[in-house]
């Protein structure tokens, strides 16, 4: 069965664990996230996680591609705001069209 994963600070994860997923990884302040999500790609029972974009922010760029591009598991970015751009590239991500390309 595959599972649903969450990582963020202990504020983003906390509505998650209460909604009940039970697969939440906190990463504090001064911690590399990358090293927490590399843990999570391991773990092969989840095929989904959702991340804290300010974590997503504090990746090295080439790394953040290889998150963003992976497929087993799917990497969602949530962030407080939504921007075209971002929108552009999740929707790409999960049906494989760019809908925009002509523009």
């Amino acid at each position: 069965m595959s599972k649903i994963g969450i990582i963020g600070n202990s504020e983003f994860t906390l509505g998650f664990q209460l909604a009940g997923i039970s697969d939440t990884f906190n990463v504090r302040e001064n911690e590399d996230p990358l090293t927490t999500i590399k843990k999570v790609m391991e773990i092969s029972d989840i095929s989904i996680v959702i991340l804290d974009e300010r974590l997503v922010c504090r990746i090295d760029p080439t790394e953040r591609n290889i998150v963003e591009d992976s497929i087993e598991p799917v990497f969602i970015t949530l962030s407080t705001e939504a921007t075209q751009e971002g929108l552009k590239n999740m929707i790409k991500k999960s049906i494989g069209i760019d809908l925009w390309k002509g523009e």
